[in-house]
């Protein structure tokens, strides 16, 4: 017992701060004054911090759902309510319960950014004791609070809002990397250099159409001798040439968009039917080949986060509604301003012919606290439905069997890598995926007055 708990405090506490730390190192300029100011002023700091935290979360609760769960078991009740004995129920309230501490802290976080606007990039040793107070003390609860009775139905309703999301950010990815190569094309100019990058655009996007096309017909070999592969996989293969097909019939969309979307739908036509419980219809049951799934999940979802970051003063302010942060530029705009306007004012200005009066030495000018323009809140529910996500993801989105409705006889966990209810939720996100690209090749017909771009 002393051992399982020492190893899982000891890892939330000691590796929060060299985790965060490692992820701001690699991050570069974005984040070079991090930890090496008590005021940090840059805000992307507090964004930064927070994707590091998310991290050790993940790899906090896979350590727990692997290592440590059946240890922390044998010596809590609270730990086999619901699982009676099943190691794999234990290890998806092992990342349930990191989850949900996750959700807590970012939804605190949310409120507290209310107070200012810096408040994301202060106080990070008291949030971080904090959160690792939280941990230890989500050992101590009771399976019964992650059932389909609790968290569960929460973090799944919150976990379909973070694909949405995600789906708008890999579309606007594509589209901004679409728009990138055209305005390379046209500087170079088309009959020169440039015909040379739009024929590499047009074959980028017609590998990225052949994998998807490919890997459909590769699924149907697999995962044949069921009637739900079949449907979602058959809808998949019409969603993508219906897209296609509009995207053609008109100037809105471009080919590389649809390539990128129709390569994200076929994975997620490959994880829904991964998820199936049929094993007469599912090779990947109980095979480690289904952790495909999960680590091109976690590098979409690691990738996102980045995106996000990077874009949340500018798309997902936009989206969520607002105007968007001043750039880190424009701060430092400000600050030599007011810095030039004190020097002026000590020294004289050249331009009002004021003297020059020996005084004491001003105070140095105090820089403008920077307004996030309610983007802080903002992220902060992007982070929330994060944490949710990869609660949901890492356990095949909580999924439970009941045995009976008795109390004696309590829920337990199913299968971590299959469940019916798990198929049919990745199989929505797809749907949403295609009624998302489909808007946005829509829109501007429907509306030729409104700026979509």
């Amino acid at each position: 017992m002393a051992l399982a708990l020492g190893c899982f405090a000891c890892t939330a506490c000691s590796a929060v701060c060299t985790t965060v730390s490692t992820v701001c190192s690699c991050a570069g300029c974005l984040c070079g004054s991090a930890f090496g100011s008590s005021t940090p002023r840059d805000l992307m700091v507090g964004k930064l911090r927070s994707m590091g935290l998310v991290m050790v979360s993940i790899v906090l609760g896979l350590l727990t759902q692997y290592m440590w769960a059946d240890k922390l078991a044998d010596k809590l009740d609270q730990w086999n309510y619901g699982c009676d004995g099943n190691q794999a129920c234990q290890g998806n309230a092992a990342i349930l319960r990191v989850s949900m501490v996750d959700s807590i802290f970012f939804f605190v976080m949310m409120v507290g950014s209310f107070t200012g606007s810096l408040f994301n990039n202060r106080c990070w040793a008291l949030k971080l004791t904090f959160w690792s107070v939280m941990i230890i003390a989500s050992v101590f609860i009771s399976n019964a609070v992650f059932d389909d009775h609790g968290y569960v139905w929460a973090a799944r309703f919150g976990a379909f809002l973070f694909i949405i999301l995600q789906q708008i950010v890999l579309i606007d990815i594509a589209y901004q990397w679409n728009d990138a190569c055209v305005k390379k094309a046209q500087d170079l100019g088309e009959d020169g250099e440039g015909r040379k990058v739009l024929v590499a655009l047009v074959c980028t996007s017609l590998l990225l159409f052949a994998v998807a096309i490919s890997g459909v017909g590769v699924l149907f070999g697999y995962f044949k001798g069921c009637q739900s592969n079949d449907i979602i996989l058959s809808l998949t293969l019409i969603m993508i040439v219906a897209m296609t097909v509009l995207q053609l019939s008109g100037p809105e969309g471009n080919l590389l968009t649809s390539a990128l979307v129709s390569v994200y739908m076929t994975f997620l036509g490959f994880s829904a039917v991964s998820k199936n419980p049929d094993a007469s219809c599912n090779p990947f049951i109980g095979s480690s080949q289904n952790l495909t799934s999960i680590i091109v999940g976690l590098v979409l979802t690691f990738l996102s986060l980045l995106w996000i970051c990077a874009s949340s003063g500018t798309s997902i302010t936009k989206l969520l509604g607002g105007e968007a942060p001043p750039t880190t530029a424009s701060l430092q705009l400000q600050v030599e301003s007011v810095r030039n306007a004190e020097a002026a004012k000590a020294s004289g200005s050249p331009s009002t012919g004021m003297p020059f009066i020996a005084q004491s030495a001003p105070a140095p000018p105090e820089e403008p606290e920077p307004d996030d323009h309610g983007d802080g809140w903002k992220f902060n529910i992007v982070m929330i439905l994060l944490s949710m996500f990869f609660g949901m993801m890492l356990t095949n989105w909580g999924v439970v069997q009941s045995d009976s409705s008795s109390i004696e006889n309590p829920a337990t966990y199913s299968d971590p890598k299959n469940g019916e209810a798990a198929m049919w939720l990745t199989a929505a996100g797809q749907w949403a995926c295609m009624l998302l690209y489909t808007w946005t090749l829509v829109a501007p017909k429907l509306f030729p007055d409104r700026d979509f771009s």
